[in-house]
C-alpha cells in the first residue's frame, strides 16, 4: 500500500573540482544527520548515494520536511563541510519502498523531488515541487535558502541543537557546548533562528491536517 512521504534529493556543489576525500567527508556528515533524525521520523531515512555526488533520503513524517532540511544544512555547516549541497523536496506517495537502499524505490514523491532538483535555476540551492506541497512552503523555503547561506560554523552548532522537534532550552545547549547562554542566544539571533522557528511552527501546525496530492 502506498504511503505519503517527503523525499529529499540533493547533490553537492562543484564536487568535481574537490578532492575525493572532501566528498567523502561531506557524505559522512549527511549520514550523521540522517541517523540522528531517525528518532524524529520513527523510521530510517535510508540515505542513499547515487551518481557520484548525488544523494536521496525519505522522510516518514512529511510534516517535518522543512525542519529536516534545515537540520541537514545545519549539520553540514557545523561540521565545516568542505562542500555545500543543493536539495529539492517532493511530497507525495511512495508506491514501492525498495530494498535496503532507495535505489529501486518509486512513487510520486521520488519523481517530484528528482525533477525539481534538475530544474533548480542558477543560484538557487533549495527547491520544492509544487505538486502536493503545503501552502506557502515554496515561499518559506526561498527565504530559508537566503538565510542559511550566511550561517557560520558556530551558528550551525547552536542550530543543530535547537532544530530538534523536542529542542532543549538555550541554557541546556550552552551548558552542553561549554558556552554562556548569551553566546548561544547571539548565535541563534545571527542565524535567523527566531524567524525560521516561527515558520516551522506555522508549517507544522497547518500540516497536521494536510495531505499531499
Amino acid at each position: 500500500m502506498a504511503r505519503e512521504v517527503a523525499v529529499v534529493t540533493g547533490d553537492f556543489i562543484a564536487s568535481s573540482k574537490a578532492p575525493a576525500e572532501a566528498l567523502g567527508r561531506a557524505f559522512e556528515q549527511l549520514s550523521v544527520a540522517a541517523s540522528r533524525m531517525e528518532r524524529w521520523h520513527g523510521a530510517a531515512l535510508r540515505l542513499t548515494r547515487y551518481r557520484g555526488d548525488g544523494w536521496q533520503c525519505v522522510l516518514a513524517r512529511p510534516v517535518l520536511a522543512f525542519r529536516s532540511c534545515l537540520y541537514l544544512l545545519a549539520v553540514l555547516r557545523a561540521g565545516d563541510a568542505p562542500l555545500e549541497t543543493r536539495l529539492a523536496i517532493g511530497f507525495g506517495n511512495m508506491s514501492r519502498p525498495g530494498g535496503e537502499t532507495l535505489a529501486d524505490a518509486d512513487g510520486a514523491a521520488f519523481h517530484r523531488s528528482g525533477r525539481t532538483l534538475d530544474a533548480l535555476t542558477r543560484g538557487r540551492r533549495l527547491g520544492v515541487a509544487p505538486e502536493g506541497a503545503p501552502p506557502n512552503f515554496a515561499a518559506v523555503l526561498a527565504l530559508a535558502d537566503a538565510i542559511s547561506r550566511r550561517w557560520t560554523v558556530a551558528q550551525g552548532e547552536a542550530l543543530c541543537a535547537m532544530l530538534a522537534p523536542d529542542s532543549p532550552t538555550q541554557r541546556a545547549v550552552a551548558e552542553g557546548l561549554g558556552l554562556t547562554q548569551q553566546s548561544i542566544s547571539d548565535r541563534l539571533d545571527a542565524a535567523g533562528y527566531w524567524a525560521l522557528n516561527d515558520a516551522m511552527a506555522v508549517l507544522e501546525r497547518d500540516g497536521q491536517d494536510w495531505k499531499p496530492v
